[in-house]
Formats: structure tokens, sequence, C-alpha cells
């Protein structure tokens, strides 16, 4: 036999085993890499890496199931930035996406979304024509902005479900800044109303309690009703201000280790405190909550808070950034939080006509304290 057919019977049997190997893995190898190869390889339509990318990350944190981890693209990553500074332009309400549909967690006051009457607990399902879905959810929230880009700054409709009820209702967008704390006087009370824990609120907090302090206050109501969360550091910081030295908080991670330890100093202020909390008080409002009540610091007033005490570590990618659940917090007396929520001292709930029974009782404790 010459050389020539065993050479090609050689190269032909190489070839063979070469494909054979593929084959093997190719069958063998994960399932994401496998796509990612069969889309490459077959997929007829247009590709992008960078979408696919994307895509394959938000998939991962979905398949999470936790509400609380998010994955951000560039421009979903830019708006969260600015909205934990309290300062962008838009409808003015926070958002959560709960069993796929796009829930107001709250509408801040004096914003276009309240006085358009919208509601803790509405559902939005349509921006304009488009039907909010997860898949929707960050063009949804670009609809309810104002980019510098955009020259149509028009009202836009929002369809609304509320309770069984279907609403249409026309909403402003304009620029957003927010004073994330609110102070007045109730004859010899201070009142704190705190929205959120965002970047100004500790300073801002700290200059509310200033001043109840220099006009000589009979004491603070501190408000976290529909309060959704915030910064661990900022709220951390406001607790060392009303708490002497203690445990604030302290967190878990997921293998059961004692990760992060807040303590408070000395200093803080005397006046007694009573908190106002409700079912929307959730997360950095809950950790203020069971700090206070572990310390014996304050009397809680309202209704069971929300129940949601995970921690979420933010972390830029790069292109856009994810928000992932990294651990959860424990009150200093050992308290989970998460799935709990924190009791009241004094169960008490609002009537539908707005009579604030809450704040009413607040000030009825402090007008007794001696």
């Amino acid at each position: 036999m010459s050389k020539k057919p065993i050479i090609i019977t050689a190269l032909i049997s190489a070839v063979s085993t070469m494909l054979l190997c593929f084959a093997v893995h190719l069958f063998t190898m994960p399932d994401a890499d496998r796509v990612k190869f069969l889309i490459s390889s077959s997929y007829a339509g247009d590709m992008s890496e960078a979408d696919l990318e994307a895509g394959a990350v938000r998939g991962m944190v979905e398949a999470l199931g936790d509400p609380y981890s998010v994955y951000f693209d560039e421009e979903e990553y830019a708006m969260f930035m600015e909205e934990m500074d309290a300062n962008y332009t838009g409808i003015g309400i926070e958002v959560q996406m709960k069993d796929g549909r796009m829930e107001v967690v709250t509408p801040f006051p004096d914003t276009p979304a309240s006085a358009a009457g919208l509601l803790s607990g509405d559902i939005l399902l349509k921006v304009n024509d488009l039907e909010i879905t997860a898949d929707t959810y960050a063009e949804a929230i670009s609809y309810m902005r104002i980019g510098e880009k955009d020259a149509d700054s028009a009202p836009i409709t929002l369809t609304v479900l509320r309770g069984e009820e279907t609403l249409t209702l026309t909403v402003s967008r304009s620029k957003i800044q927010l004073d994330t704390v609110e102070y007045k006087e109730i004859n010899d009370v201070a009142y704190i109303r705190i929205r959120s824990f965002d970047s100004p609120t500790a300073g801002e907090t700290a200059a509310a309690i200033e001043k109840a302090e220099r006009n000589n206050v009979r004491g603070l109501v501190i408000d976290v009703r529909d309060n959704p969360g915030g910064y661990l550091d900022t709220v951390t910081g406001i607790a060392d201000a009303l708490l002497p030295r203690c445990t604030v908080v302290y967190t878990e991670n997921k293998k059961g280790e004692r990760e992060s330890l807040y303590e408070s100093d000395e200093a803080c202020t005397e006046l007694p405190i009573v908190l106002l909390i409700n079912e929307n008080s959730a997360s950095a409002s809950e950790v203020l909550a069971g700090a206070l009540k572990d310390n014996g610091r304050a009397v809680l007033v309202g209704q069971k808070t929300y129940g949601k005490g995970s921690v979420q570590s933010l972390y830029k990618l790069q292109n856009g950034g994810v928000k992932l659940t990294v651990a959860h917090y424990y009150t200093s007396g050992g308290y989970i939080i998460d799935g709990n929520g924190i009791a009241p001292d004094h169960a008490v709930e609002n009537p539908e006509d707005g009579t604030d029974l809450q704040l009413r009782k607040a000030l009825e404790l402090l007008q007794t304290t001696e």
C-alpha cells in the first residue's frame, strides 16, 4: 500500500476523532456555554456580544428569586445613583417590582406624583401605551424621567390598579429635589419626619435634633412611616445621635458569620423619643426602630413594620452594576428583622378619613413625660 492512501486515511481518522471530541465536548459543556456557542454559530438574527452578556448577567441575578437583588444596565445604574442622592428628574415616587408588577412604595410629598393622587400600594400597569412588566421595567422608568436629551417634557399618562379599580392619571415630570427630613414643632414637641435614608439624610437629621435642643422642646416624635430605607451608614449615623453607647445593629452573612457590628458612642441627645412606624417602614427604618426599642430609648407607636431586614451591596460593573443581598440585619438583642418586622409598643391604626391617630398618640405620650 502506498504512503499517500495511508496519509489520507490518517488525516480522515484524525479529523473524525477531533469532530467526535468536539461533539462530546459540545454536549457535555454547561448549558449556558452551549447556548452561547449555538447562538454564535447558528442564530440567524443580529447579535450583540454586549447585549448577550448583559442578558446573561440579568438572568443570573433574576434567577436568585430575591426582589432586592437587581442588575442595572448603564442607564439604570445612573438613575439609581441619582435617586439615592435625592436629586433627580421625574415624577417623585419610590417603586419596586413585586410578583412581576411595578408597585408604588411611596409617592414623595410635594411632587407631581403626590399631586396627581398616586398612593402607596398602587400598581402601575402602563406608562402611556407601554405595558409594564419585568422586561419593560427600565423602559418604563425612563418614560417617567426626563433625560438631558429629552425635548418632550409633556405630562405622561399612568394606568393604575388600585384594589380592584383601574384608574388613569395624568402626571407631570419635573426636577425632584427632596429634603429627606421635615422639621416642625407641634406645641412644645419637635416632629421630625425622615422620608428616606439617603446621602444627605444624616446631616439633615442632626441639624433637626440640634434645632429641637436649642428650642428646649419637651421631646422628639421621629416619623419613619412609609420610609422604604436607604444607606446603612446613614441610619447608623442617625442612631448614634439618638443612642448612648450600645450596639445599634449587626449583620450575618450567608455562612451565619457575624460580619459587621455597628456601635454608637456615648454622646447623644437626652430628649425623650417616640418613633412612628407602619407597615411600609422597611429596611433601614427597621434598623432604627429595632435599635431604639432594644435599647429602651424610644416608645414605638403605629403598626408592625414591613420585615425587610436584608443588606444589599452595590457593585459597579464594566457596564452597569449589580445590587446583591449579602447579609441580614439583627437587632442588638439578636432579633432577625427579615420576614418578622418590628412590633410597636402601642398598636394604633389610622382610619381611612385621614385622621392621624398615631401622631396624636405620640404627642399624648410625650405630653405626659416628666
